[in-house]
């Protein structure tokens, strides 16, 4: 900013509104549709600060939020924030960059195997060296993972066999000829278990010399396999994730119930309600969706704020007392939603 190098400060903007949008909003959501006042607290200062270093790339948008949550006085006529070295907790952020790690590795896991969010799974295995981080977070991460179960380890060989490649990209005009040496060398290496975790704690230490060269960790691409066929694994800054994708009729079952909160939620949206509105829902489904709700009726009326959720064979002849009305298909399944706002804080 100082030297108003654009292309270095805005990318950053826009990642802190990912981080903030996803992480931070999206985890406490729940604190929100409590009322609670420290995360709306929290909430506005970041967003006061926020505006005010977005002001200068995004002039408009950033005034609207602040004349918003400030009143008349201008962000144009504020002082840039500064950083304030108490606020700084590099421990929780070392934690939360744990956190953030483990559940991007766990959505590509999904999108590879075509496993949808919202599809319940059995267990998660996280490989990693910092045991308390992922214990203090393990029902976060639970839920935001869409997992039954979450498993911790230290002992990555014990579940994953490992492969060291060299990285052709850095080391083949680096070495020439002298790959040939590089590939004996790693035939060696891979040939147990133990060799290839000495040999990547070599790597990690001070480097390894081969072929007249130091090479270090990032010239190699490790190769990771799972040693069970209903585990898949993912990797990245130092973890490790393994994500059984088993599917059982239950957790099929759970994951339908998951869809028809997302729909029920999709809609509040569309019936302009605000978080912390209650509703009333009518509900007339094919028979597989309808056993569904039955089993999960708590989970979707706890989920969605409904104080009420009736569940009808057929179309009732007046829907005149319900505002919102939708028809959708989950998973094949037809499902007509009727939806009105509740004046009942909880169902009697």
């Amino acid at each position: 900013m100082e030297g108003y190098q654009l292309s270095l400060a805005v990318p950053r903007l826009v990642d802190f509104i990912d981080l903030l949008t996803n992480n931070y909003i999206r985890l406490n959501r729940r604190r929100f549709w409590e009322d609670d006042h420290h995360a709306f607290t929290v909430l506005r200062y970041v967003l006061i600060n926020f505006c005010q270093l977005l002001a200068p790339f995004a002039p408009f948008i950033s005034e609207r939020i602040y004349q918003q949550l400030i009143g008349d006085q201008s962000v144009h006529l504020c002082d840039a924030p500064m950083f304030n070295v108490d606020l700084h907790d590099q421990q929780l952020e070392a934690e939360m960059q744990l956190v953030t790690t483990i559940l991007d590795l766990g959505r590509r896991l999904r999108a590879k195997h075509q496993l949808k969010t919202r599809q319940v799974l059995s267990k998660l295995l996280v490989i990693s060296n910092d045991a308390t981080a992922v214990d203090y977070y393990c029902d976060l991460l639970k839920d935001e993972l869409n997992v039954k179960q979450l498993q911790f380890s230290t002992d990555e060989q014990r579940y994953v066999s490992l492969t060291i490649k060299p990285n052709l990209k850095k080391l083949g005009a680096r070495l020439g000829k002298r790959l040939k040496q590089l590939h004996h060398e790693l035939a060696t290496v891979n040939a147990s278990p133990r060799s290839v975790s000495d040999f990547i704690d070599r790597l990690q230490d001070k480097g390894v010399t081969i072929a007249d060269a130091i090479l270090h960790l990032d010239d190699f691409i490790i190769d990771r396999r799972t040693k069970s066929t209903e585990l898949a694994v993912e990797t990245g800054n130092g973890v490790t994730i393994l994500l059984d994708t088993t599917l059982t009729e239950q957790l099929i079952a759970e994951g339908l119930a998951r869809e028809v909160v997302n729909r029920v939620q999709k809609s509040r949206k569309e019936f302009d309600l605000q978080v912390t509105d209650r509703i009333e829902l009518l509900v007339v489904a094919d028979q597989q969706l309808t056993k569904v709700i039955e089993q999960f009726v708590d989970y979707i009326s706890s989920e969605t704020l409904a104080t009420q959720l009736l569940l009808a064979s057929e179309k009732p002849s007046d829907t005149t007392t319900y505002s919102y009305r939708e028809d959708f298909t989950i998973d094949g399944q037809q499902m007509l939603l009727l939806m009105r706002k509740s004046s009942r804080p909880t169902d009697q």
